[in-house]
């Protein structure tokens, strides 16, 4: 991991508008600039996708749960994850991130892709069982990425692929103002297909649940002494 790396606030309950170097940029620009930067927000730090991380995250994608929410048929293997990673560092619409406690500790991964002028997906988004019970991670984590897709790229659609038996993620994304649009199947698994525009998407019902959880867990991650 690359601890050098420049950093921009990212807390959805201040709405933080996108940082002066970024909105003045094109698309492209800014996507490369947010491969640049960490992204903090509350309780979860946005760091850029590095190989370093590869093994980690390869490790919390195999688990059962995660492989059956991601439509993943096998273990991913080292050199399925590398393939991946060539992949990615090749494509300019793509961008992924790992999720860090704000102790430093390694959480997940969430990403945006197919990322164009009109519209990206949300996906992708795997946490440690034991960081998502105890922190608001999940929560910040899709504020996070929904307000960063609106407010600092200025997208007018967001879309994501969810699989239907996955009733607490539909719910979530249905109070956000996402709408079903279609059915969908990655991997030949269903999914349902959802679609929220910028004057659809809705801030405040999520916001209250995450500033509820702030309140209630003052000690946000293991290791940490940050407090409300």
């Amino acid at each position: 991991m690359n601890p050098a790396l420049p950093e921009w606030l990212l807390d959805v309950t201040l709405r933080t508008p996108a940082p002066p170097a970024l909105a003045a940029v094109p698309l492209d620009k800014k996507i490369g600039l947010l491969r640049q930067h960490r992204l903090r927000g509350y309780c979860v730090v946005f760091h850029p996708y590095e190989r370093s991380f590869g093994d980690e995250l390869r490790g919390l994608r195999n688990l059962p749960h995660n492989k059956a929410n991601l439509a993943q048929g096998a273990d991913l293997t080292a050199e399925q994850q590398r393939a991946w990673e060539d992949g990615y560092f090749g494509r300019t619409d793509d961008l992924c991130w790992i999720l860090l406690t704000v102790a430093g500790a390694f959480a997940g991964s969430i990403s945006l892709y197919d990322i164009g002028l009109d519209s990206t997906e949300t996906g992708r988004l795997v946490v440690r069982e034991e960081v998502a019970r105890s922190t608001p991670i999940i929560a910040e984590c899709e504020l996070m990425i929904q307000w960063l897709a609106f407010a600092w790229l200025g997208l007018p659609h967001v879309g994501a692929r969810i699989q239907p038996g996955n009733v607490k993620m539909m719910a979530m994304h249905e109070r956000l103002g996402y709408r079903i649009t279609g059915p969908s199947t990655i991997r030949g698994v269903a999914y349902r297909q959802l679609k929220v525009s910028a004057a659809e998407f809705r801030l405040e019902p999520h916001l209250k649940v995450l500033l509820h959880l702030r309140r209630r867990l003052p000690g946000l991650n293991p290791g940490s002494t940050r407090t409300d």
